[in-house]
């Protein structure tokens, strides 16, 4: 599943508030959750911030598909807070 913000609401808290509530659930229930985003995309600081850590990441060449460049995407997890 993909989630993404509108230009004009990016960096105002929406995607945040958006997704607060699976992760009150999952600490709650003391689930880990996992994710990959775009290493150059603005996701990846607001999952940080929101207490994701870098486990690894992949690169994807674009030109083997028709498209341009490198890809590159990072796994990410966050373990629930107690």
């Amino acid at each position: 599943m993909n989630i993404g913000t509108s230009s004009a609401w990016q960096r105002k808290g929406a995607a945040s508030t958006l997704i607060q509530y699976p992760f009150d659930v999952a600490d709650e229930e003391k689930v880990l959750m996992y994710l990959d985003t775009a290493t150059d995309g603005p996701g990846k600081q607001m999952y940080e911030s929101l207490g994701f850590q870098p486990v690894g990441q992949c690169e994807i060449d674009l030109t083997k598909y028709g498209g341009e460049g490198v890809h590159t995407h990072v796994a990410m997890i966050r373990y629930p807070k107690p």
